[in-house]
């Protein structure tokens, strides 16, 4: 399993939370999805099946959707290690 986390400055608008739901219905092979907020941004944290998944997911058109939406994003990779 790999985790994603994905990185931006939090908004006052809902389209975070729009493509939130809309990762979490749409994008095959996640395990998990969390959405984290503080005051200053917002971390989407998901577990993925396999780095297979992921990467057929980062070429979808939702991908780029949030590319677009979120251009100042950033993403980070993790192995996931444990699971409970």
């Amino acid at each position: 399993m790999i985790a994603s986390i994905l990185t931006i400055p939090q908004s006052l608008d809902t389209k975070a939370d729009d493509l939130f739901r809309r990762f979490v219905r749409e994008a095959d092979g996640i395990v998990d999805a969390y959405q984290l907020e503080t005051e200053s941004e917002i971390a989407v944290v998901s577990i993925w099946v396999s780095e297979a998944k992921r990467q057929a997911y980062m070429g979808s058109q939702l991908a780029a959707d949030v590319a677009k939406a979120y251009p100042q994003g950033t993403r980070r990779l993790y192995s996931v290690r444990n699971v409970k």
